[in-house]
């Protein structure tokens, strides 16, 4: 039996575990008693795996007890437990999560208050500045920016992607003018705005799309929840305007076309009149 004491060689008192793991064969310690100090806590017991099985660098280790990671000196798990000190215990050691680390920091002038990723790939922001912020990732997790564009003048506080049956990609963001935006991506960027959902009486704190683009819902400060048209029925009616201006067809959505946020043309949608219901 092995035999582990405290480095200064303090009494404490000793108990008899074995060591077990469902990890691969190179990562198993001797299935052999162990004598180790009860006052041992998840550091320690990780430092004796680690020389038992000769690990440079060493390798950070969780511990469970009777299914229960271990968080407290042994002796305190053991009497939390009613364990007797005088059995042997079971150790089962499982590779730590290592809490993440910051590879690179992507600055903003104001506080980011909404982080969507897309299917393409691209991670879009929002913040307090009323921009949104384009991102795209190297194969070695970098960051740069692409694109920027004022969305909401308040600043923003929500953006929910989705990706149409033709596969467009579509961007909805919310802010705290009390407006909805629609946005799509024609290959640089979500700046080419489509519509402005309007119906919120004071800031719009929440954006969410349905997979399928068929409905949106959002919620603001003024306490309503609306329920409005997808992206696919507002696109189309935008498809019917733009057709008749050029004398295509006879037919007219009744939606205001104006001057977006971003510098484009987008079709405002007001609610009711189909948009569909609110709750407050």
């Amino acid at each position: 039996m092995v035999e582990v004491t405290e480095p200064h060689g303090e009494s404490d008192t000793q108990l008899t575990c074995r060591f077990v793991t469902k990890l691969a064969e190179e990562l198993r310690v001797p299935d052999s008693p162990v004598s180790i100090p009860a006052s041992l806590t998840r550091y320690g017991l990780s430092q004796i795996v680690n020389h038992l099985l000769g690990l440079d660098p060493p390798r950070p280790f969780d511990f469970l007890v009777e299914g229960e990671l271990v968080r407290s000196p042994l002796q305190q798990l053991l009497l939390s437990k009613a364990i007797s000190a005088e059995s042997v215990l079971t150790i089962e050691y499982v590779p730590a999560v290592v809490p993440p680390t910051s590879k690179q920091q992507c600055p903003h002038d104001d506080w980011v208050t909404a982080v969507t990723g897309t299917a393409a790939g691209y991670v879009v922001t929002g913040s307090g500045d009323g921009l949104v912020r384009t991102w795209e990732l190297s194969d070695q997790g970098e960051a740069s920016c692409s694109g920027a564009f004022v969305a909401h003048p308040g600043g923003v506080t929500s953006l929910s992607s989705v990706l149409t049956a033709k596969s467009e990609e579509l961007l909805y963001s919310a802010g705290k003018d009390g407006v909805l935006r629609l946005w799509i991506n024609k290959g640089e960027g979500f700046d080419r705005p489509v519509a402005a959902f309007k119906g919120h009486t004071d800031s719009v704190q929440c954006v969410a799309a349905s997979p399928g683009c068929k409905q949106l819902a959002s919620c603001g400060w003024d306490g309503v929840i609306r329920l409005w048209r997808g992206a696919d029925a507002v696109m189309a009616s935008a498809s019917e305007d733009e057709g008749a201006v050029a004398g295509k067809s006879g037919k007219k959505s009744g939606g205001k076309r104006r001057r977006g946020a971003g510098g484009g043309v987008e079709q405002e949608v007001a609610a009711g009149g189909g948009t569909g219901g609110s709750w407050g």
